[in-house]
């Protein structure tokens, strides 16, 4: 810059120089990949356990969900103002809340193929439930996922006035068959089985997913709730991914005490499974980047 602002730089100078900088071009080809190492997604603070908890609990205070509005989210804030105390109070009785966060390191061929991938996140995401590790947990849920949503449709139907037609069992079909594949892209409110997608980054993805424990069916809210996140990411720098999960059990019973110890004594079976779940995620995506090498 400063030699085109001499008078000793000759006009052939001025020419080579205006012709080989091009600052398009520069910023194309070196801001591309390090946007991602940059962005830390949704995760405040970048990939630990403490930020995904503080995410999660955020999301499930201000009510995200299906059918849930703006005004709606609104009126459950100023109403958690008005009672904060009591609130506080409640949620540490009726709440038990665990996070964890695994990582393991990646092979640098894998590293370049995931970094040079147009969508890493759907990459990891794919490589997660496509594993072999996660396979029996697919075949487990499959026919059950099939069968609570058989089962909805028909309580739907037996609500209505009986007037469905081939349009709305081939909508119902459709909605079917989508939570039973895993998705390409896994855009938000893409879903897969039990676990819906609510946050997507370049390098982290994040799904959620509840199950209802419970022997209320009549609804009057006696039982309890489990919902959780499952989070998956990418650190090229440190030639890492990531697999993390938290989930809080929501109390509505008398038996808080013995549901509490359960879920504590189930822990360390949860997390040998998480990290084996890891295994099989970074074993997929380095047969992933082997085969795009042949």
């Amino acid at each position: 810059i400063n030699m085109l602002n001499t008078s000793t730089v000759t006009a052939a100078g001025r020419s080579f120089i205006a012709s080989a900088w091009k600052p398009s071009q520069c910023l194309k080809n070196c801001t591309f990949k390090s946007h991602r190492y940059i962005s830390r997604g949704a995760l405040p603070g970048g990939f630990t356990k403490e930020g995904l908890e503080q995410f999660a609990i955020r999301h499930w205070e201000e009510g995200h969900g299906q059918g849930d509005t703006r005004a709606s989210r609104r009126r459950r804030r100023a109403a958690a103002n008005e009672d904060e105390n009591e609130n506080a109070t409640t949620n540490n009785q009726d709440c038990k809340t665990y996070t964890d966060l695994f990582s393991q390191k990646i092979s640098f061929e894998c590293r370049e193929w995931l970094d040079g991938h147009h969508d890493p996140s759907a990459a990891m995401g794919n490589a997660y439930f496509g594993s072999t590790s996660f396979l029996p947990e697919r075949l487990l849920m499959t026919p059950a996922i099939a069968f609570m949503e058989k089962s909805r449709n028909k309580s739907q139907d037996d609500k209505g006035d009986g007037s469905s037609n081939g349009n709305s069992n081939s909508g119902e079909n459709d909605t079917t068959r989508r939570q039973l594949t895993i998705p390409s892209s896994f855009h938000v409110n893409d879903s897969f089985l039990a676990w819906d997608v609510i946050s997507k980054a370049p390098i982290e993805l994040i799904c959620e997913w509840k199950y209802p424990m419970t022997n209320d069916i009549g609804g009057s809210g006696s039982g309890n709730v489990i919902k959780g996140l499952t989070m998956m990411a990418f650190d090229a720098p440190l030639n890492r991914v990531y697999h993390g999960n938290c989930f809080r059990v929501d109390l509505n019973n008398s038996n808080k005490s013995m549901n509490i110890g359960l879920v504590e004594k189930l822990i360390p079976y949860h997390e040998s499974y998480a990290k084996f779940l890891l295994d099989g995620m970074v074993n997929e995506l380095e047969k992933q980047t082997s085969r795009s090498r042949v």
